[in-house]
């Protein structure tokens, strides 16, 4: 079964071998975070029902990259720009793979902002429903009461 975290996890990994220099934050960034760090947030999960027996799932993470600013403590735009497209080449082939599940990528929107790098990522997948195992009584006999009318 897929999990947010286990998304959160493979993305978390894949972030870091792209940029091993960066930190990697899960949540939140710390008050006196080191840079340059990556931040992963869940923005959104969703699930709406596909059959009897199947969910389709909607998982969508933000991630946030702050870079170290140069010697004049400002982050060219230059500079966020291609981090933004280093990090959105991650994601280029439009779906990546969790625990031999297929996750598909049906958005990633964003870019540089001012001093960061926001992208959002959203993941569609159908997961199998739960199966509940409800003991019900059955009835042995069914008896049924007719009457003619007269």
């Amino acid at each position: 079964m897929i999990t947010t975290q286990k998304i959160i996890d493979f993305v978390n990994v894949l972030l870091y071998e792209k940029h091993p220099e960066c930190t990697v934050y899960i949540q939140t960034l710390p008050k006196d975070y080191r840079k340059p760090a990556i931040c992963i947030e869940v923005t959104s999960q969703g699930s709406e029902d596909n059959n009897i027996s199947l969910i389709d799932e909607e998982v969508t993470l933000q991630i946030i990259y702050s870079m170290t600013p140069d010697n004049k403590h400002i982050s060219t735009k230059t500079s966020l720009i291609a981090v933004s497209d280093s990090i959105k080449s991650v994601f280029k082939f439009g779906y990546i793979t969790v625990e031999n599940r297929t996750l598909r990528i049906s958005s990633l929107t964003g870019g540089p902002g001012d001093n960061d790098i926001y992208i959002s990522v959203t993941f569609n997948y159908i997961q199998e429903r739960p199966v509940i195992e409800a003991s019900y009584v059955v009835a042995s006999e069914v008896k049924i009461n007719q009457q003619e009318a007269g």
